[in-house]
C-alpha cells in the first residue's frame, strides 16, 4: 500500500507501507559557497575610489571659493561629475544652478569630505589586504609545487631501492 505526503515545496513522496519520515536537505547545504568577506571586487574598488577621490577635489574647490561651476566640476571630476553634483547637494545642503554648484555650510561640506577620506583610506586598505592575499596565495602554489616534486623523487628512490633488493635477492 503506497501512500502519498506533501513536503514543504509540495513535493509528494510515495512510500511503501512506513510511515518514516524521508529527509533530503536542500541542496544548497551540500554545496556551499565559499566565504567572499563581503569584498567589492577590485575594478568596482578603483570606480568607487577615483569617484570619492574626485568629490574630495570639487569639495576642497567648494571651500575655497563657495561656487564651482559645470565646466570647472567636469574639468576635475571628469564623467562623475553629475552624481558628485547630487551627493553634495543631498548631503551637504547644496544648491544646485543651471552654470554650476553652491554651497555656504563649511561643516557639512568638511564632515562630507572627512567621510570621503575615511572610504578612501578603507579601500585602500582592502586594496592592500587583496594584494597580500594573492601574494601569499602565490607563495603557497610554490611550496606546493616544490613537494610535489620531493614526493615524486621519494616514489621514484623507492621504486629503484625496490628494485635493487629485488636484484640482490635474485642472486
Amino acid at each position: 500500500m503506497a501512500s502519498h505526503r506533501r513536503r514543504r515545496n509540495d513535493q509528494i513522496i510515495i512510500t511503501q507501507g512506513s510511515n518514516r519520515t524521508h529527509h533530503h536537505r536542500p541542496i544548497n547545504e551540500y554545496h556551499r559557497e565559499p566565504a567572499t568577506y563581503n569584498r567589492k571586487p577590485i575594478q568596482e574598488m578603483n570606480e568607487s575610489k577615483r569617484k570619492l577621490i574626485a568629490t574630495v577635489k570639487v569639495i576642497d574647490i567648494l571651500l575655497e571659493q563657495k561656487r564651482i561651476s559645470n565646466d570647472q566640476g567636469t574639468s576635475v571630476s571628469g564623467g562623475y561629475w553629475f552624481d558628485i553634483k547630487m551627493s553634495i547637494r543631498d548631503k551637504c545642503h547644496a544648491d544646485i544652478y543651471k552654470d554650476g554648484l553652491s554651497c555656504i555650510f563649511q561643516e557639512s561640506l568638511l564632515s562630507y569630505k572627512e567621510k570621503c577620506i575615511d572610504r578612501i583610506s578603507n579601500i585602500e586598505q582592502q586594496e592592500h589586504e587583496s594584494k597580500l592575499d594573492e601574494k601569499y596565495k602565490l607563495v603557497n602554489i610554490k611550496y606546493v609545487k616544490r613537494a610535489y616534486i620531493i614526493s615524486i623523487i621519494s616514489i621514484i628512490t623507492s621504486i629503484v631501492s625496490m628494485i635493487i633488493s629485488a636484484i640482490a635477492i635474485a642472486r
